[in-house]
């Protein structure tokens, strides 16, 4: 199998299912072995992908059913969306809120570590994670303790950096949210309740007092960028080529067990296959006693020039490029 979505016949998943059946992809979709009886619009079924995707029952909490499920299926890509969508209605469901969201990627994750597959996992968190903090986002605000949407959000998206961290799976995590686009109706969200009410001609009643903001991304960019993310994915980023040419990020792909962690800095192999000289004639140390203190390379033209590796083995430090060939 290519793709297997969990949260297949939602918003986003039913686009995705699309998206990917439109590449010729093979996609297969987790379904409930208990499902609910109650029938919601969706672009899943308005469209028949039902027809064209595999149906799975699985139990995400199970992880014996999931196991088995990675196992038979193997994918190439898991793309993971299931969740308590709806936060009211998460308040009145924390076991599955958490389960859904947390139990589910844990058990994706360990089953991939376990039968040691090359699955590709796109784990979809939410904005939501950044609760408590002021606007704009950033990606190392610090998580607050929230809801058990939140909560569950939170520990989704701390279990996905740990088992890319400390297992190699190859895994990245995504905050996004705010979605809108065709197909959308879930009328609680404002722009398909505005749209609805411009269509029948009634009026539109706010919840707030207007002053409110939000920023929303169109349904169709959401999905445009899981190319990006599983090029990403599939490029080799333990030497990761930064926007200065001949420049690169050294990322480290750690390896642990119950002893620590075991992680490889230098590879010949790696730096000769992008033109990087891999031969080296004097490695430093130096310790700096001071914040703030000021370091630089010297900066060489060919052919004395030497391919430069700086690392920080403890504290902080900022790092600048300065292109000077230009």
């Amino acid at each position: 199998m290519d793709v297997l979505i969990t949260g297949g016949t939602g918003f986003l998943g039913s686009h995705l299912c699309e998206y990917f059946l439109e590449k010729k992809a093979s996609v297969g979709i987790l379904t409930r072995r208990q499902a609910s009886t109650a029938v919601k619009p969706s672009m899943f079924g308005l469209l028949k992908l039902s027809d064209r995707v595999e149906q799975i029952p699985c139990e995400l909490e199970n992880f014996a059913q999931v196991c088995e499920l990675m196992a038979q299926h193997q994918p190439h890509v898991v793309v993971h969306l299931a969740a308590v969508a709806d936060v009211n209605q998460s308040r009145q469901m924390p076991l599955q809120t958490f389960n859904a969201s947390a139990t589910g990627l844990l058990n994706i994750a360990e089953a991939v570590r376990q039968l040691e597959l090359e699955t590709r996992i796109v784990n979809h968190i939410t904005d939501k994670v950044y609760f408590a903090n002021p606007i704009p986002f950033v990606e190392d605000m610090p998580f607050h303790t929230g809801t058990i949407y939140e909560i569950a959000k939170q520990s989704q998206d701390q279990l996905g950096a740990f088992y890319g961290k400390y297992y190699g799976l190859r895994i990245i995590n995504v905050r996004c949210g705010n979605f809108f686009g065709a197909f959308d109706f879930d009328f609680n969200r404002i722009v398909p309740y505005v749209n609805r009410q411009i269509f029948l001609d009634e009026p539109i009643v706010l919840r707030s007092d207007g002053t409110m903001t939000r920023d929303f991304l169109y349904i169709k960019d959401a999905v445009r960028l899981h190319d990006q993310v599983l090029n990403a994915l599939d490029r080799n980023e333990h030497l990761g080529e930064l926007s200065i040419a001949g420049a690169y990020r050294i990322t480290p792909e750690p390896l642990a067990d119950e002893r620590g962690v075991f992680n490889r800095l230098y590879c010949a192999e790696e730096f000769t296959q992008v033109g990087l000289i891999s031969e080296y004639a004097q490695i430093n140390h130096s310790v700096s006693h001071h914040q703030g203190t000021l370091r630089g390379f010297h900066y060489q033209l060919p052919p004395k020039w030497e391919t430069k590796v700086m690392c920080c083995m403890g504290g902080r430090v900022f790092d600048q490029l300065l292109d000077l060939r230009r």
